[in-house]
């Protein structure tokens, strides 16, 4: 919430400020350094860039060039903060130690455009290496993934980590599960921060670049009392920027009732019913990821099994053979 709060004060700042420019260019003429051409070309087109850069600060998609593009700006103006600090009646009225100090808060600023867009996502390229590729296996409660990924732990040995359940982990050390909204964005919260802790550990330990995820941040956003957007803003990442952590994402389908449905997991408190309508938004929490792949539920699990052995596969960097196949299940990788 601070993350976001800070950074779309930054964006309105530099908005209406770069408004400001065409409102009342007197006051920037007066600190324009006169060794500089066109004055009042260079006051207006530094508001259409002040503003325009703070704009694309509140959107996503522009948010990290923006914060490139206020570096830059900060830099080209500098001599004019320079030159208010030389020519006192250029500053109005301003005391010295005021425009001395206003010098280093302007890299500060800098500083603080660049650090507000890139310090939560997590890197996943490895310098000097191989971009790290994470491949998420969703679904609703009862789809198999267990099992799924106890058998992609054997058929694709150490050729990728297999990352454990965030939740699973949260919930089986005894974090408080009262069902209240208050008791349900705690443990997401605390679940977010293990999965970001897995993720980073895969990437940082560096026997491979890939890794199989037991659900993936999205599926937070799922459990949510508020929505998804209020989740993404409270673990301080927007929608594309967890998006852009994944490479692949295999969703299972949540079977019905008569259809095999599991009752018997104690860590599952679901009826058949919840069981779908979570799967129904997981699935729509992870619409629009550009490689999501949804295996249906099936009459057995090889069937299964091989469906999503055959996405990993396609998802492995160079494709690589499994090294071994548990018996009975995806045998035909082994022609």
């Amino acid at each position: 919430m601070i993350y976001y709060a800070s950074l779309y004060l930054m964006a309105a700042a530099y908005t209406f400020a770069g408004i400001n420019h065409f409102r009342n260019p007197l006051m920037y003429l007066k600190i324009m350094p006169p060794f500089l051409p066109f004055p009042e070309f260079l006051v207006f087109a530094s508001g259409v860039a002040e503003a325009g850069l703070g704009l694309a600060l509140f959107f996503p998609a522009t948010r990290v060039m923006a914060a490139w593009g206020i570096i830059a700006l900060l830099i080209a103006v500098f001599p004019a903060n320079i030159y208010m600090y030389q020519k006192g009646g250029a500053a109005f009225g301003m005391p010295d130690w005021a425009l001395l100090l206003r010098l280093p808060l302007q890299i500060l600023a800098s500083h603080g455009a660049q650090t507000r867009v890139s310090s939560r996502p997590m890197v996943t390229k490895v310098p000097g290496k191989q971009s790290f590729r994470f491949i998420v296996l969703t679904g609703g409660p009862g789809a198999g993934k267990t099992a799924v990924m106890e058998a992609a732990r054997q058929i694709f040995a150490k050729q990728l980590h297999i990352l454990p359940e965030a939740a699973s982990i949260v919930y089986s050390g005894g974090y408080p599960r009262l069902g209240t909204p208050v008791s349900i964005r705690s443990a997401q919260r605390a679940i977010f921060r293990v999965q970001e802790e897995l993720e980073r550990y895969a990437v940082d330990e560096g026997s491979t670049y890939v890794a199989l995820c037991d659900r993936g941040i999205c599926d937070g956003a799922a459990y949510w009392p508020d929505g998804a957007d209020p989740f993404y803003q409270n673990i301080g990442l927007s929608r594309e920027q967890v998006f852009a952590r994944y490479h692949t994402v295999i969703h299972l389908r949540t079977p019905t009732l008569d259809m095999g449905y599991n009752l018997s997991n104690p860590m599952r408190t679901e009826s058949p019913e919840q069981a779908s309508q979570l799967d129904r938004r997981i699935e729509q929490v992870w619409e629009g990821h550009p490689s999501r792949f949804i295996v249906p539920a099936t009459e057995t699990f090889t069937e299964k099994l091989e469906h999503v052995t055959d996405l990993i596969l396609a998802a492995l960097p160079s494709a690589p053979m499994p090294a071994r196949m548990p018996e009975g299940s995806a045998s035909r990788y082994l022609l």
